[in-house]
């Protein structure tokens, strides 16, 4: 984790930033942690969407779908509760494996589910890689 100081002196404003130009690699490994940020974040928000719509398919079903599928909706009927279920933002992070993705099961036929997502940081309440929701 970086700590910004900023300040203001009676002159100018200035910011207390790494020097990037003394080693061009920085520069590189500044924009690399900020992309993987993103798509951690990223994640996370996929997840609490996909969790929504399970609750109110749930809510209308009283069991949740036996299978989601990346790039389609949930739907019963006629009613859609997701438009899209979406993709794991690639490249995966941190320790998860090369090709991970976003998976779902459902659990005591119906009444539960997991769902699997891989962090390459903590982010909120999750940790760094595997991590296991339900409702």
């Amino acid at each position: 984790n970086k700590t910004w100081k900023i300040g203001v002196d009676k002159y100018r404003a200035f910011a207390d930033f790494p020097d990037i130009t003394a080693e061009p690699n920085q520069a590189e490994e500044a924009a690399s942690d900020y992309e993987s940020t993103i798509r951690d974040r990223t994640r996370v928000s996929d997840i609490r969407m996909i969790q929504v719509a399970l609750e109110l398919y749930y809510t209308d079903a009283g069991i949740y779908p036996d299978k989601i599928e990346t790039g389609k909706p949930i739907t019963r009927g006629g009613n859609k509760y997701l438009i899209t279920v979406p993709k794991n933002p690639l490249p995966n992070d941190g320790n998860c494996p090369v090709n991970f993705e976003y998976t779902y099961k459902t659990i005591n036929s119906g009444k539960s589910y997991e769902l699997e997502f891989c962090l390459g940081a903590d982010i909120s309440t999750y940790h760094k890689d595997i991590n296991k929701v339900g409702p």
